[in-house]
């Protein structure tokens, strides 16, 4: 499963002039995002579900935001949620820190 860039943009209906996008980059790139993985048991022949943890930035010693994540086998986003205030919106910087994330991993 590869997920490009293009593709976080239009899902997120972001730019790299966009706070949130600035921000993902950034988390992936100081590697916060501790753990990525599938979850076994849960795919399906067209949907890949994953979870990542990632450090809080503002509170380091806190639990880190947990990330849930569900892709198209074909790299299409299908949901991402965080367990930060703003990752309700699906549209938090450590989501995209995670999308940005699988893009260096793969």
């Amino acid at each position: 499963m590869y997920i490009s860039e293009q593709e976080i943009c239009r899902w997120g209906q972001t730019n790299p002039c966009k706070r949130n996008y600035i921000k993902g980059k950034k988390i992936a790139s100081v590697e916060h995002i501790m753990k990525s993985g599938e979850l076994n048991g849960i795919n399906n022949n067209d949907e890949v579900r994953f979870v990542a943890f990632c450090m809080q930035t503002s509170h380091l010693k806190n639990k880190p935001h947990e990330i849930n994540c569900s892709v198209s086998c074909d790299g299409k986003i299908l949901s991402m949620v965080c367990t930060c205030k703003a990752g309700l919106g699906e549209k938090c910087k450590h989501i995209f820190g995670t999308l940005f994330y699988c893009t260096l991993i793969d």
